[in-house]
């Protein structure tokens, strides 16, 4: 008994040295947490009357050193893009340039807990600039003690003095050999001329509107017989551009001379449809000429004459009068061996091939009939159904009568 209790008393006197010791540890932690907090601090902070400024301008950074204690010695480095800003001068105690300067106050007379040090500068170029603080400052306490620094960054935004002009028409457009087709204005941007067969180069005087804005000519040298297209480029001072098409055509010594000759159709990426001396081309993998119905010819059942446009050009068209909009529809056209037919093209793909009557898109009535055979079958069947579900429904409740009934019957002899 005497042992138990020896044994307890140490226990208690282990315990209270452990909580003496815990207690001890907090104590102190929080002493030396509360000396860590109340360590000398500085703050660095960049500031300007503007953050954004016209080119050419000049301008003034403030660099703003503030703390709680009595500020000592202080350097540092400062970055910035000096493709934007050029450094000018800073006073006594900054030096540099071309994208870093040191800011050296060592030794100052001067007891204070805030500095200020101004940077001159002048934009140079328009963007983006960004002023920093770069590597560790060094900033003491007037006792030579080293403080904790918190910097910020400071944006400055260069703008143009002036807004450029997105002018970017022409105000004449003249070529040689050769007259325009339509005669020339400046909201009209495509063209056409034709061109004797001895003249391999379209000259052309392109004026702008705008004087600052530039002019490109691309493609009028070196042109084959058959259409060529000619770019007339004009790029404004805000970089819009704007694209005056001259399509070429540059005649064959045969058409020269009154004999008719093969048609050279151009080899353009913008489309398969052309308008060549009053006549409209179609290319696909071969070559087609628009024909006109005669009366010998009927028009495929189900199809309806209009008219669609491509690449700018109306011609004549047959459509389906079940759907107006459908991808597909009818040309009636003139192949290289003088053979006339209709042909299927497809909107999206814009591919051409031969028609046939039997083509499913041309089927439609025979569509309607079946879609109306489809749905009386479709009904009978419904019909069909629901009869069947309904005897089954009339057994399973003849079932589950008879299942009660019989449930019943057996437990009433069990009793």
């Amino acid at each position: 008994m005497k042992c138990q209790k020896k044994n307890n008393s140490y226990n208690n006197r282990k315990n209270l040295f452990f909580v003496t010791c815990i207690l001890f540890i907090i104590v102190t932690g929080v002493g030396m947490s509360g000396r860590i907090v109340m360590a000398s601090s500085a703050t660095i902070t960049f500031s300007i009357a503007n953050r954004e400024v016209q080119k050419g301008d000049d301008l003034s950074v403030v660099v703003s050193l503030d703390s709680s204690d009595i500020i000592g010695d202080f350097e540092a480095y400062v970055s910035y893009d000096p493709e934007i800003l050029e450094f000018t001068t800073g006073g006594s105690h900054v030096s540099g340039g071309s994208g870093l300067l040191k800011i050296s106050d060592l030794n100052s007379d001067i007891q204070s807990e805030s500095k200020k040090y101004s940077i001159q500068f002048k934009a140079i170029k328009v963007g983006n600039c960004e002023i920093a603080v770069s590597d560790t400052p060094g900033v003491y306490n007037a006792d030579g003690d080293e403080m904790s620094v918190s910097r910020s960054r400071l944006t400055i935004s260069v703008v143009s003095s002036e807004k450029l002009s997105d002018n970017s028409s022409l105000s004449s457009l003249e070529v040689s050999p050769g007259t325009l087709t339509p005669e020339f204005q400046k909201d009209r941007f495509k063209y056409q001329v034709e061109i004797p067969n001895a003249s391999e180069r379209l000259f052309l005087s392109a004026i702008p509107e705008d004087q600052d804005a530039v002019v490109e000519i691309q493609g009028n040298q070196e042109l084959k017989e058959g259409v060529n297209f000619v770019h007339v480029i004009v790029t404004a001072p805000s970089g819009d551009k704007q694209d005056y098409q001259i399509e070429v055509r540059r005649l064959s010594v045969e058409e020269e001379n009154g004999e008719e000759g093969d048609v050279e159709l151009p080899q353009d990426e913008s489309g398969v449809v052309y308008e060549l001396d009053g006549t409209v081309y179609l290319q696909n993998q071969s070559k087609y000429k628009l024909a006109e119905l005669d009366d010998s010819t009927e028009i495929p059942a189900g199809y309806v004459q209009s008219s669609v446009t491509i690449n700018e050009i109306e011609i004549e068209a047959f459509l389906l009068k079940n759907d107006m909009e459908s991808e597909f529809f009818l040309l009636f056209l003139e192949n290289d061996f003088g053979e006339k037919r209709f042909y299927q093209m497809d909107r999206i793909e814009k591919t051409i091939q031969r028609y046939s009557q039997n083509d499913g898109t041309g089927e439609n009535q025979e569509s309607d009939s079946l879609d109306s055979i489809t749905k009386s079958e479709y009904q009978k069947r419904m019909t069909a159904m629901v009869f069947a579900l309904a005897v089954l429904g009339v057994i399973c409740i003849i079932l589950t009568i008879t299942l009660v009934i019989k449930s019943m019957h057996t437990y009433k002899e069990e009793e």
